[in-house]
């Protein structure tokens, strides 16, 4: 999506299909520079090697299950750290095993944290994790605000299906 919600390219996959394979294939329309801002199913080892390869970014909020300790790696602030990922021992079912093969064996990431506060509901703590390293090219504010965007293209994917009538539509395949 861009910005104003103008649908630019899309990718269709069956039903149930694993949104790393969908990110895999998202991978080959990703320009030098570009940042991909995802969700917690994208913050792997692997997609983010591969974008740093590429020569692209991320943004993206770390997986629940991934523990974070802020009082590792190189601090920059309270809660920015750097970090390094290592390579995982086992290849996902759906890359090639060549290629996984040629994956560095760690890659440096930046992991930050903020505060969500709303009224009338508790504080929400999110953890990002990012290519963008530059802690005064990309503050925290700014690396949370591009994360909100996201949830705004979920919004226009919910006005688009609502316009043409697939907002009730079910299928399996």
């Amino acid at each position: 999506f861009h910005r104003s919600g103008l649908l630019v390219e899309m990718l269709v996959n069956p039903l149930y299909t694993n949104e790393a394979r969908v990110a895999h294939q998202l991978l080959g329309h990703l320009r030098r520079g570009d940042v991909l801002v995802g969700d917690r199913a994208f913050a792997s080892y692997v997609i983010l090697a591969m974008l740093t390869i590429r020569g692209a970014h991320a943004v993206m909020r770390e997986h629940q299950r991934r523990a974070t300790d802020f009082r590792c790696g190189r601090r920059i602030a309270r809660d920015d750290r750097i970090i390094e990922r290592p390579k995982p021992s086992r290849c996902p079912s759906w890359l090639d095993a060549a290629e996984f093969a040629r994956l560095p064996d760690r890659i440096v990431l930046r992991q930050v944290r903020y505060s969500i506060t709303q009224n009338g509901y508790r504080t929400q703590k999110v953890v990002l994790v990012t290519t963008l390293l530059d802690a005064d090219e990309y503050p925290i504010n700014e690396l949370a605000s591009l994360y909100v965007d996201r949830w705004e293209a979920d919004l226009c994917f919910r006005h688009l299906k609502h316009t043409i009538r697939m907002d009730v539509l079910r299928c399996k395949t």
